[in-house]
């Protein structure tokens, strides 16, 4: 056969699948699930989302986004929070049931003071977490927030986990502390500078190495008051003595300058006191 009828042959075979293909019934349309108004996203004909969940969640993302307007506010947290949750709850529908109604339980006995689990020697018990949502969480983070100190809080539902949370103490970011205590020592100086007899301004060749001063001075306030924040003070204050070493080296480095025999017996005593509370903390 040459191609040519057999190319004819396929396209009569094309021509007379077309109007049988047009003669078969169409299919019916699946009937569409029936949600109440409240639904503001539904994940399948059984599950949906209500908007006052998504309206909950977005009061917590506004504090991370407060110049979002409230419809992208809502679409962060379905995004982020809802709609995770919702399918975690599916995928284990038997385990979510069984783990959300410990952590209920967990939530009365801790609130009526029954708790009967293991405690720490301080009294502490499960899991100590300290920092910002980025450590926390955003729904346990927004929640601590609005906590007094050593409140519970009610049962909190992350993607496959539950958690009763209650709020130690809150602190201060590192960087607010530093600010804080730059800007009083700035105008004790400019207070000092004004009022005191005899003060003038340093020469302006001079400037350069004083700003460079300044700015390693507020790097490492920077990183002592994080420290504070994230070791005991004890184990902190230990480590911070080996501060006049580093001094001293700068000191013999930079200006080729060897201390008196006063400064060495006070360095060595501010060492060995630190070093010694740091090893008995450990």
């Amino acid at each position: 056969m040459s191609p040519l009828p057999r190319h004819a042959a396929l396209a009569a075979l094309a021509l007379v699948a077309l109007p049988l293909a047009a003669c078969q019934p169409a299919a019916e349309p699946a009937p569409t699930p029936k949600f109440p108004s409240c639904v503001a996203f539904a994940l399948d004909e059984r599950i949906g989302i209500e908007g006052h969940e998504i309206d909950e969640a977005s009061v917590y993302v506004e504090r991370l986004e407060p110049a979002a307007s409230p419809a992208h506010l809502r679409r962060l947290a379905l995004t982020n929070i809802v709609l995770p949750r919702h399918v975690a709850r599916l995928l284990a529908p038997e385990a979510h049931a069984k783990a959300k109604a410990d952590a209920e339980a967990l939530r009365g006995a801790l609130a009526a003071g029954t708790y009967t689990g293991p405690v720490r020697a301080d009294g502490s018990m499960g899991e100590v977490v300290e920092g910002g949502f980025s450590e926390l969480g955003i729904l346990p983070w927004g929640v601590a927030l609005d906590l007094a100190d050593g409140e519970w809080s009610e049962v909190i539902e992350e993607v496959g986990t539950f958690a009763v949370l209650r709020r130690v103490a809150r602190t201060e970011r590192a960087s607010v502390i530093v600010v804080w205590f730059q800007a009083f020592s700035a105008a004790a100086a400019l207070g000092a500078l004004l009022l005191g007899p005899g003060l003038e301004l340093a020469p302006t060749r001079v400037w350069p190495a004083l700003i460079g001063a300044g700015l390693c001075s507020a790097l490492g306030q920077l990183a002592l008051s994080r420290a504070y924040q994230l070791e005991a003070a004890a184990s902190v204050a230990g480590a911070g003595a080996v501060g006049p070493l580093f001094g001293l080296l700068l000191d013999l480095w930079l200006f080729d300058h060897l201390p008196g025999p006063l400064i060495w017996t006070g360095g060595a005593l501010v060492i060995a006191s630190g070093t010694l509370l740091a090893v008995r903390k450990a």
